[in-house]
């Protein structure tokens, strides 16, 4: 996620392409087990987070790899920069994309950049406004155990705790 809250008026933005020795387009479904529905981003954003780190990514959804432009100055000759750029962001798309349900891919299908969907999915799932934190609060006050096991029962708990601790306003503030 990007960070908000810089405090220096100035900020560096990289452009320079992730340098690993491990090839960042290596298999990633494997990994991302849970798909993202409406009710699990903190356990989503805890499987791709290490995903996107490990392989230098993380630039291209928090917006400090910035896409070069698309021809060399001076020129009407394509920068080699610009298509790899496009080759990376574009296969972080893909990713972020096959890690989603039917129903969460519907709401950013219209997204063209890794940053442009992860953004929407911060903003859509991550909200610390007023509105999701008193649905969240319901929600987590309205849960009845019902015909549940335990175990799922707490896990719902759970989750919708991790939603508001997410959302800036962790149970029991």
């Amino acid at each position: 996620m990007a960070n908000s809250s810089n405090s220096d008026s100035t900020q560096t933005i990289n452009t320079t392409l992730p340098n690993s020795t491990m090839n960042p387009f290596s298999s990633f479904t494997s990994v991302v087990n849970i798909k993202l529905d409406r009710t699990n981003y903190p356990l989503w954003l805890a499987q791709i987070l290490p995903i996107l780190r490990s392989r230098d990514l993380m630039g291209y959804v928090d917006g400090t790899i910035v896409c070069p432009s698309q021809q060399l100055s001076g020129s009407t000759t394509t920068n080699p920069a610009y298509t790899t750029w496009v080759q990376y962001d574009q296969m972080i798309l893909s990713w972020i994309n096959g890690s989603l349900t039917p129903s969460v891919l519907s709401v950013v299908a219209s997204k063209r950049t890794s940053r442009a969907t992860w953004e929407a999915l911060e903003q859509r799932y991550a909200s610390t406004s007023q509105n999701r934190i008193l649905f969240l609060r319901n929600e987590l006050l309205q849960t009845k155990k019902g015909d549940l096991l335990v175990a799922d029962y707490l896990d719902k708990m759970n989750a919708i705790s991790d939603n508001l601790a997410l959302a800036g306003k962790p149970v029991g503030t």
